[in-house]
């Protein structure tokens, strides 16, 4: 029998008036803070930990700064504290 995982995916695209690798540091940067308002934790790199009350909640498993677009991802366990 397999598990079944919960599973949500957010999307999101702006286009802004900056080089591509600017706007990317911005964006990581209003992330990581916002995270950290609800007491969240991002390490901003490919294969960076995303934790909650120092558990690890999930990984960065895209982080693709520069280019004509830029895009990062990360999966989430389904083991956040509630």
């Amino acid at each position: 029998m397999e598990q079944e995982t919960d599973r949500t995916t957010v999307r999101a695209a702006a286009a802004v008036s900056l080089e591509p690798s600017a706007a990317f540091a911005v964006f990581v940067d209003e992330l990581a803070g916002a995270l950290a308002w609800i007491g969240m934790t991002l390490e901003p790199e490919l294969d960076g930990r995303v934790l909650e009350n120092e558990n690890e909640i999930g990984r960065v498993v895209a982080w693709e700064p520069g280019g004509s677009s830029c895009s990062s991802g990360a999966r989430l366990s389904g083991n956040r504290a509630r």
